[in-house]
């Protein structure tokens, strides 16, 4: 099982190496086979793909890596606070409010933005005009190629370059989406996939 395992990553990886400017992240946790298995896999990508490995969402394999910690909140957190809301507007301000909770906590630093809990379309079109400043957006629950065209038509409505900003993919990617999607975002955006299932 395991050399099977193994011959499914390295395929996957060498096709990774052909394009060295795509951004991998690791996504693993939530699925993986076990911690073992994980930590294999990161330390392979880590030798093989180099700089293309961007991080990992596991925060403790990425310290002990030296690797950046990416993620970013899960769906539950903005429906926690829309439960708590009392009427419509607060109920509406609860996903923004999560967002500023998140932003003291952090100390400004895991600034990716999950906005697709109640829908991105209607998040984006409230959203406050401090929120363009954060670092990006992953996109989990919508076509990653319309998620990104509307965050890219976003940010240049609210005056940012999104060339400097961060989009991360990350609803079951396989190598050849990753790849379909880089090339479709290269030089609009800085793309990243969160890549969960080696």
């Amino acid at each position: 099982m395991y050399a099977r395992a193994k011959t499914k990553l390295w395929e996957k990886i060498e096709l990774l190496r052909r394009v060295p400017e795509v951004r991998i992240s690791e996504f693993g946790t939530r699925r993986r086979h076990s911690f073992l298995w994980q930590e294999y896999v990161i330390q392979v990508m880590r030798a093989a793909l180099g700089a293309s490995l961007s991080g990992t969402s596991n925060t403790f394999l990425a310290y002990k890596h030296d690797l950046e910690a990416m993620g970013t909140n899960a769906h539950e957190l903005p429906m926690a606070m829309a439960a708590l809301a009392n009427g419509d507007d607060a109920l509406h301000q609860s996903q923004y409010h999560v967002l500023e909770l998140w932003q003291k906590s952090y100390g400004g630093e895991l600034l990716i933005m999950l906005p697709d809990t109640f829908g991105t379309t209607q998040f984006l079109e409230g959203a406050p005009d401090w929120v363009a400043d954060w670092t990006g957006q992953r996109c989990d629950s919508k076509d990653p190629s319309v998620a990104g065209d509307e965050y890219i038509a976003w940010l240049l409505r609210h005056g940012r370059d999104s060339r400097k900003k961060r989009l991360i993919a990350s609803d079951g990617l396989d190598v050849v989406e990753i790849l379909r999607l880089h090339h479709y975002f290269h030089g609009r955006i800085r793309f990243s996939a969160g890549w969960g299932r080696c």
